[in-house]
């Protein structure tokens, strides 16, 4: 029987993790499912992200590339931006101004319960996690306990701790895969 993987994409810390490794930097999806599947049967991908609201200016780009992912076989959890209004005080002058921000809430705790639930339910013999957020640590040792292999593919360096990788029965660095998955 062939090992089957379900490979799951924070796809906000993706984007952060690639430009820190290096400043406009941008993954084919496409291209990391095939790497990090490497003749394994793959079971499923799925990609967690946000998305902002109908009126906003970045709408459309950002569903026409989930529209895109779902095309090509991911499944897509994408929920949307909460608006938080918050006060920001000049350091300068003192002068307080209320504004708001776009914030992603519900992502991690979304891909987290998949995580464990396939894991569970026996979906997958091997999770590949597409992160470096710490706040996966739980979950993955929670699908180990109950005989799942989790490996974590993400750039090494800034953005990732040792003890975070350390956690997977195997670290997949994208550093040394990057000219490969890299979207030109």
């Amino acid at each position: 029987m062939h090992e089957r993987v379900m490979i799951f994409i924070d796809g906000a810390n993706l984007f952060h993790g690639c430009n820190n490794f290096q400043k406009g930097y941008k993954v084919d999806l496409l291209k990391l499912r095939d790497e990090l599947t490497a003749g394994r049967r793959l079971a499923g991908t799925y990609y967690y992200g946000a998305i902002p609201s109908n009126d906003s200016d970045k709408f459309s780009a950002q569903k026409k590339f989930l529209d895109m992912l779902s095309y090509n076989g991911f499944k897509v959890s994408a929920v949307p931006l909460k608006t938080h209004h918050v006060t920001v005080k000049c350091e300068y002058c003192g002068m307080e101004n209320p504004t708001t921000e776009q914030v992603e809430k519900g992502v991690d705790v979304a891909l987290a319960t998949d995580l464990i639930a396939f894991g569970i339910n026996n979906r997958y013999d091997t999770a590949i996690l597409v992160s470096g957020d710490y706040d996966y640590f739980r979950a993955i040792q929670e699908v180990r306990k109950h005989g799942k292999r989790v490996e974590i593919a993400y750039f090494t360096g800034v953005g990732i701790s040792e003890e975070f990788i350390l956690a997977a029965d195997k670290f997949v660095s994208l550093n040394a895969r990057a000219s490969r998955i890299s979207r030109k």
